[in-house]
């Protein structure tokens, strides 16, 4: 009896702890006691939990946020090494953010729906990612991760190399009214380009062979589409919903 009563405490305790965060420097983050490694997250809100990560977000952070290398908490040092799914998503007055050399793995969703967003930043002896304008990759160039939602340009070319678009790569990016999306890309995933509402023009490239659906959800003003193949791609029957 004892033995069960200790063993549902500390699944309780797990439960608790599993959603716990600690602020340090005005900055959210998950502490790993063993590995000594802490992942940058949000505030959670048990009273907006409604079983989806974005009602759980308090949507906080502001300004230029600066990730720093190494945290201190209870007299332990702990490594910066993860950027958690959702950690700023929805945050619309974040300017910037940094990101240092130590993070190894950023979430989906990390960045997305940041209105304010110009720049991702991240110091260039990182081994995983990287930026280019502001824009973040990974760092061998083959992943568009996240491109700023208020990045200030009108047109953008994908760089050549670039095989994957992250989720929600360019969603809600209003500054932009032309894309060209480069050769080596076989799939735009859903809302990705949702919700640019000043797009006019995409070029795609001949090896796309599919959209899916709600891809240029909300993209009001395109009036333009340029298959540089003879053969389009697969188009889900919502991939351009207006």
């Amino acid at each position: 009896m004892k033995q069960t009563l200790l063993l549902l405490l500390v699944l309780f305790v797990c439960g608790i702890s599993s959603h716990a965060q600690t602020k340090i420097n005005g900055i959210y983050y998950n502490l790993n006691n063993n590995s000594r490694t802490a992942t940058v997250t949000y505030q959670y809100d048990t009273r907006y939990d409604d079983g989806r990560n974005t009602a759980k977000n308090t949507q906080e952070y502001s300004g230029d946020i600066v990730i720093p290398k190494t945290v201190e908490y209870n007299g332990r040092e702990y490594t910066v090494t993860g950027i958690a799914e959702y950690a700023f998503y929805g945050n619309e007055n974040l300017n910037s953010i940094t990101i240092p050399k130590t993070v190894t793995t950023i979430g989906d969703y990390a960045m997305s729906w940041c209105a304010g967003l110009t720049a991702i930043i991240v110091d260039p002896d990182n081994n995983n990612y990287c930026s280019e304008d502001g824009v973040l990759f990974t760092e061998d160039m083959t992943t568009l991760v996240q491109y700023p939602e208020n990045k200030q340009d009108v047109s953008y070319v994908i760089p050549n190399g670039v095989e994957v678009l992250g989720p929600d790569a360019f969603q809600g990016c209003n500054n932009l009214a032309s894309i060209t999306i480069p050769e080596g890309i076989n799939n735009i995933r859903d809302y990705v380009f949702q919700d640019c509402q000043k797009l006019t023009s995409v070029t795609l490239p001949s090896t796309l062979t599919n959209i899916e659906q709600l891809a240029f959800n909300k993209c009001y003003n395109l009036k333009e589409i340029t298959f540089l193949s003879s053969n389009p791609p697969t188009i889900k029957n919502d991939s351009f919903n207006q």
